[in-house]
């Protein structure tokens, strides 16, 4: 299956299958959490809405957000 993996500020995003499901890692903890189906769909339209913001910390308090939000201990 083709996966791309970005960086953003301490984390990193995985995108499996074009968008089929999402692993998001917070590399400064550890903390990481796995998204497929229609949760990785609605996941990426909140991520590309944060990314569009003018304000420029926005995609990062949406990681942050997602991560207290979907990751276990």
């Amino acid at each position: 299956m083709k996966h791309v993996t970005w960086h953003i500020a301490n984390f990193a995003i995985t995108s499996y299958g074009n968008g089929l499901a999402y692993a998001v890692t917070n590399e400064a903890d550890g903390r990481e959490f796995f998204l497929q189906g229609d949760d990785a769909t609605t996941w990426r339209d909140q991520y590309d809405a944060a990314d569009e913001s003018s304000d420029e910390t926005a995609l990062p308090a949406f990681l942050h957000q997602s991560m207290s939000d979907y990751a276990t201990a």
